[in-house]
């Protein structure tokens, strides 16, 4: 073993593998213990590092580099993943949560930092800052359970912006005071010297809020819509800005955090950004977490909650009270409810990304102690742990239930979309007014009878429009041989579509089109047809889509229309039993029951409703969730055509499996979202699609502007 453990710190490149592996494997094996991925990927560094086996030289230049990186690549990611939208939505209060948010914990900490600790002005400051900023680690838990809209939670997410912004920028101050106080020491003039360094500091936010915003904006327009030039125009601010920040002599991670936001503004949401986002969540700052652990001794971590445990808990309270008190300012102006001010502030409780960088570089800079830095390391650990409890806790009590508008079959009420009123009419009249027109790209002749045959399903019983859409993928030269090939390809396979379907009730509307993009090019031709749904395969869930995308996930991101993504096993029309898992009565979880109640009517099949919760869950909620249904769906839910089960389960993925045996069909809903590539899938959804065998249907809707970090 110990011959191993030398051979591992000895050779760079096998602690590279070693490194890269702990940063892959470690997030979903704690995700399935209920833990922050951040916590194990800090602990296991640790336990690699000097102080641990010592798999790890925490002194090598590879690893000081990866600190560098790593601080710079988290600090530009989490200003590109904020939402600035929010402002716009609720202005004053996202301002005034920011403002309470951030200044209530940094004046109690400052406080605490002189006056209990000793510190001195500039260090209690730093203190202060540290506790001012918050990490949107629980915004993940809050989409599952379909309240990202609500009110508080829009404030929280536009408020992040705030308080990040404040933190470093109190930050900044005290580095340059620090640095003016060590020259005034030799004799230069302390005040000229901070009033030329602020002015200083002044004119590098401008340069890089502004000029790099503008150039951005003008080499984006240049660049026009190419991927690959797009991220170069990325590769190329977030170069400039660590230049400029090297130039003037400030530390990178201000820099990466103004050139975040530069770029975010400049980017607008898009496929870049989803792109930039998750390459880095999901490459970068796990290993940037392992390399923090490295340089951790978990002697002077367990000291933080022995020996230091006084200094620990004055942090925690002046953290927990301070962002509390925030909430309870803002829910006597704006009479939020109690469940909504607790989510409110559970939300801000955990500390991660700019916590960590900062304490990093104020420890760097000899303005944190290590008996203050591993208190703060504690506290990462602990609020990382405390906050996804809370927010699960106080946010069910968020979720919108159906009212009694929906229970008459108010559409309306249920859904601003069309195309929602399209695919699931209340009445047979309804149902003859509308024209459902699906797309659906044919590329795979194995899977495309299914898929079309699934089409069908959703247009017969409204005599719609089945537009068969074949790409003839070509770059700029439309005489290469290659281009004829494809364009005799794609007709061949338009060509048996309508083949297929030719005898069927529907209209058919072939459409071939010439493009360099595929996913780009299926999202226009929706949008230009107007299409009312897209129908795509399923191309899985491997570690290359997952970082850069697949075709599957860029439509899902970009297209103005549901797509139900569908990895078929049989015809459609061999669909007998179908089992929907609802997690609350939410109008995103009606409307996947609605389209799974279209097939069975086409199909005769059955429809069972599964409701999975833990033995904390009470009787009441669980009643009401299926009065809710019941109401909202104007049938009762114990026929032979649908059903309502509840089951009682620590692990959902294993209940929906156990429920899903002798199933033809499991239906499920997927969320979109900024930084997951498109499609979010979550890891029990991912767990149940790698182990169910039988048919798989994801629904997700339009693209709903949020963020989170």
């Amino acid at each position: 073993m110990a011959e191993l453990i030398s051979w591992i710190s000895y050779s760079p490149l096998v602690a590279l593998l070693l490194l890269g592996a702990i940063a892959f494997i470690t997030p979903p094996i704690f995700e399935q213990l209920r833990l922050p991925a951040v916590v194990g990927l800090l602990l296991l560094g640790s336990v690699f590092g000097p102080h641990g086996l010592g798999a790890f030289a925490g002194d090598s230049a590879m690893f000081n580099a990866f600190v560098e990186v790593g601080k710079y690549a988290l600090m530009f990611l989490v200003a590109l993943e904020l939402d600035l939208s929010a402002f716009g939505k609720l202005p004053r209060t996202v301002i005034a949560f920011g403002l309470a948010s951030a200044g209530l914990p940094l004046l109690g900490g400052a406080a605490i930092g002189h006056w209990a600790l000793g510190l001195e002005l500039v260090s209690a400051w730093v203190l202060g800052a540290l506790l001012s900023s918050h990490t949107l680690l629980t915004y993940g838990l809050v989409q599952r359970l379909g309240v990202q809209r609500n009110r508080v939670v829009t404030a929280t997410v536009g408020a992040t912006v705030i308080t990040d912004a404040i933190a470093l920028f109190v930050l900044a101050l005290c580095l340059i005071i620090s640095g003016t106080q060590v020259l005034a020491a030799g004799g230069t003039s302390g005040g000229e010297l901070i009033s030329w360094e602020l002015a200083e500091f002044g004119f590098y936010c401008l340069l890089m809020l502004v000029g790099l915003n503008l150039g951005g904006r003008f080499l984006l327009q240049r660049a026009g819509h190419r991927e690959e030039t797009q991220i170069l125009v990325v590769l190329l601010a977030v170069a400039l800005s660590f230049f400029i920040s090297w130039t003037m002599g400030i530390n990178s991670i201000f820099g990466a955090f103004l050139a975040g936001l530069a770029v975010n503004d400049a980017l607008g949401a898009g496929v870049i950004k989803e792109r930039t986002s998750l390459f880095g969540s999901a490459l970068l700052v796990p290993v940037f977490y392992v390399v923090v652990g490295v340089s951790l001794d978990l002697d002077g971590l367990l000291l933080s909650l022995t020996e230091n445990l006084g200094v620990t808990l004055q942090l925690l309270a002046v953290l927990l009270g301070g962002k509390f008190l925030a909430a309870l300012c803002i829910r006597a102006v704006r009479s939020y409810s109690w469940a909504e001010t607790f989510t409110m502030a559970s939300l801000t409780f955990p500390q991660v990304a700019t916590t960590l960088t900062a304490a990093l570089v104020a420890r760097q800079a000899g303005l944190l102690s290590s008996e203050l830095f591993y208190s703060f390391m504690a506290l990462v650990v602990i609020t990382c742990s405390l906050g996804p409890l809370l927010v699960r806790r106080f946010a069910v009590s968020l979720i919108p239930q159906v009212d009694a508008e929906d229970a008459q079959g108010n559409q309306a009420a249920t859904s601003p979309y069309p195309w929602a009123q399209k695919l699931s009419p209340q009445s047979e009249a309804e149902a003859d007014d509308q024209l459902v027109k699906v797309l659906v790209p044919v590329h795979n002749p194995s899977t495309q009878a299914n898929l079309l045959g699934f089409a069908n399903l959703l247009a017969q019983r409204h005599q719609g429009v089945i537009i068969p859409f074949a790409i003839a993928n070509a770059r700029s030269r439309m005489d290469e041989p290659e281009l004829l090939q494809a364009l005799s390809r794609s007709q061949q396979l338009l060509n048996e579509s309508v083949a297929q379907l030719g005898n069927e009730s529907v209209l058919l509307e072939p459409l071939m089109r010439i493009d360099d993009n595929v996913p780009e090019g299926i999202s226009r031709a929706a949008r230009e047809k107007d299409v009312d749904v897209i129908v795509l395969g399923w191309s899985g869930l491997d570690l290359r889509s997952r970082l850069l995308g697949n075709v599957t996930s860029r439509v899902f991101s970009t297209a103005h229309c549901p797509v139900v993504v569908s990895r078929l096993l049989k015809p459609a029309a061999d669909l007998k039993r179908i089992l929907v898992p609802v997690k609350a009565a939410t109008p995103e979880s009606l409307r996947l029951i609605r389209l799974a109640q279209l097939i069975a009517q086409n199909n005769g099949a059955s429809i069972k409703l599964l409701h999975v919760c833990d033995r904390s869950t009470p009787l009441p909620q669980i009643r009401h969730l299926e009065d809710s249904l019941t109401r909202a769906l104007g049938q009762s839910l114990e026929n032979d055509n649908l059903l309502f089960r509840t089951m009682i389960h620590r692990e959902p993925d294993q209940a929906i499996l156990k429920a899903a045996e002798g199933y033809d069909l499991l239906m499920l809903r997927s969320v979109r979202r900024r930084t997951a590539g498109g499609m979010t899938v979550s890891d029990t959804t991912t767990n149940v699609i790698r182990a169910f065998s039988q048919s798989i249907v994801l629904f997700g809707e339009p693209y709903q502007s949020s963020s989170h970090r």
